[in-house]
């Protein structure tokens, strides 16, 4: 079924769509700054192996139900994690 729109409409569509996703990740970033100083505060590593296995299946779940590859979701989810813990790392060196 051939599409009405144009390329460039199409592309459109991509680039804000991409645009939500960079928000979303930045409230997700800014999000993390919280979870470290609860982490320094109460003494908590900045790796916690069964969070990370849950939030996983979490994400396997929910690209599931929205129809997306499980190895897609966990190349992203990893690429999310790590820089996670890298601003984790950084947040808490900041507070000492």
């Amino acid at each position: 079924m051939a599409s009405s729109l144009s390329i460039s409409e199409i592309r459109n569509q991509i680039n804000s769509l991409d645009e939500e996703l960079i928000v979303v990740l930045s409230k997700r970033m800014h999000i993390v700054k919280d979870v470290a100083k609860y982490k320094k505060d109460n003494n908590l590593p900045v790796i916690q192996h069964d969070r990370i296995e849950n939030l996983l299946n979490f994400w396997h779940d929910c690209a599931e139900k929205s129809n997306l590859d499980k190895e897609f979701i966990t190349r992203l989810f990893h690429v999310v994690h790590d820089e996670s813990v890298r601003k984790q790392l950084e947040q808490i060196s900041q507070i000492n």
